[in-house]
């Protein structure tokens, strides 16, 4: 058992690096930032009236410019991972490997899942960011957690059925 803890975490270390790293994801990323950056300038008045970028506009800001960005990410990455050894012809190798079968596919799980947990946690800094641009320094660090912990859920959710439909159907564009 130790030893299948251990291989696990080194797989999920090696995928998740491989995600985190790779361009599209950072180009993605930035992209995100930059659109929550655009749409929290929007938010300095409501009915004609000037507010201060209290945390929960700032949420619903951040809800409304990345989650397209995150989906988007999320659908390409479960197919990525799942087709990674496939496409280097080095599929059966990994099948032949000692290790169980549940160790890949939950390594494979948790990349995807820290790409949702890398996005909450950079939209966070984004939101307090620019809080602290705007002058407004009461943040609320614990709202934010909350409020991104629930926000994700969802994306947690697709992440895992998009890894389940790449290791069941035989195509990658699926």
């Amino acid at each position: 058992g130790a030893t299948a803890f251990a291989q696990f975490w080194k797989l999920l270390k090696f995928d998740t690096l491989g995600v985190l790293r790779s361009v599209p994801f950072i180009v993605m990323l930035l992209f995100a930032v930059v659109n929550f950056s655009a749409s929290a300038n929007f938010i300095d008045s409501m009915f004609g009236t000037r507010v201060y970028p209290v945390t929960y506009l700032m949420l619903e800001a951040l809800q409304g410019s990345m989650s397209l960005f995150l989906f988007l990410l999320e659908a390409c990455y479960a197919g990525e991972l799942a087709w990674k050894e496939r496409q280097a012809k080095l599929g059966e190798v990994g099948d032949a490997m000692p290790v169980p079968n549940w160790v890949p596919l939950a390594a494979k799980c948790g990349a995807v899942l820290a790409v949702v947990l890398v996005f909450g946690i950079v939209g966070a800094l984004a939101g307090m960011g620019f809080q602290a641009w705007r002058g407004y320094t009461q943040f609320e660090p614990l709202l934010y957690v909350q409020a991104i912990a629930l926000g994700a859920i969802p994306f947690v959710l697709t992440g895992l059925l998009g890894v389940a439909v790449q290791v069941l159907c035989n195509n990658k564009f699926l």
